[in-house]
């Protein structure tokens, strides 16, 4: 119900001013998010990007939460620059450089990229979040642990710092914390929501395939934004070389189905 409310707020919104950039993003977001409708959401953001080819917040929102899902990596860096070019003290357009970079595993560069964001807001939690997988990517187990923490200092033990947490303490091979932060996310009645894809990607770094599928098949259910970054994240790697990753990625793209 709250989905469909949502869609139909969107779909008022852009009857109401067709000239609206804003309304056919936000249009988009909703219908890829929920609906896994991939090619309508694509027809919203070029309606957004034809309308106001240079607003920023349309350009962070096609690159980011459209191209960079589909692997489309170097198209998504290009629009996020649009982006960067207009307000280059935005920790969350320099973020979104990061986390593309690190989905091209340039790890170095997302690093870079996840600092300067940090310079402009030491408390910024997706670059915090972000610094800390390329560490863990890296190797560089003791400093991860070290950031995953201090995410955690600063805004509490919620879902999103603890899940990369785990994520640190399952690749560092720390089986048994890992499965501590597990517990404490899938607590009844938890300090806030808790995705299920965020559980799956604890599950992968652990290496428990059959329990991550299973997760990811919740996170279906959940219309989880995060199912849709298996696709091109990193973190997903380990399923690509599964049978059954070819049958999850049919359920997150069903653009062609509508």
């Amino acid at each position: 119900v709250h989905i469909k409310a949502r869609k139909l707020l969107d779909q008022r919104a852009v009857e109401a001013d067709p000239t609206l950039a804003t309304a056919y993003a936000a249009l988009a977001q909703v219908v890829l998010w929920y609906e896994h409708a991939w090619t309508e959401a694509e027809l919203h953001f070029r309606s957004a990007l034809a309308l106001s080819p240079g607003k920023a917040l349309v350009h962070i929102a096609y690159g980011a939460l459209y191209l960079r899902p589909l692997g489309r990596l170097l198209e998504a860096l290009a629009e996020i620059d649009c982006a960067l070019e207009q307000d280059p003290l935005s920790p969350l357009f320099r973020t979104e450089r990061a986390v593309t970079l690190f989905y091209q595993k340039k790890y170095e560069e997302a690093a870079e990229s996840f600092r300067r964001a940090l310079d402009i807001d030491p408390r910024f939690l997706m670059a915090l979040e972000g610094l800390t997988l390329v560490r863990t990517y890296q190797h560089r187990f003791e400093e991860a642990l070290a950031l995953a923490n201090q995410a955690l200092q600063i805004h509490g033990r919620q879902s999103r710092p603890l899940t990369v947490l785990g994520i640190v303490y399952a690749l560092a091979g720390n089986a048994g914390e890992a499965r501590r932060v597990l517990g404490e996310l899938r607590e009844p009645g938890g300090r806030d929501c808790v995705f299920a894809g965020r559980v799956a990607a604890i599950y992968i770094a652990l290496g428990e395939k059959d329990t991550a599928f299973e997760w990811a098949a919740k996170a279906l259910e959940q219309r989880d934004p995060t199912i849709l970054w298996i696709q091109a994240s990193p973190i997903f790697d380990a399923f690509r070389s599964d049978k059954r990753y070819a049958a999850l990625l049919c359920q997150v793209n069903r653009s062609e189905e509508r």
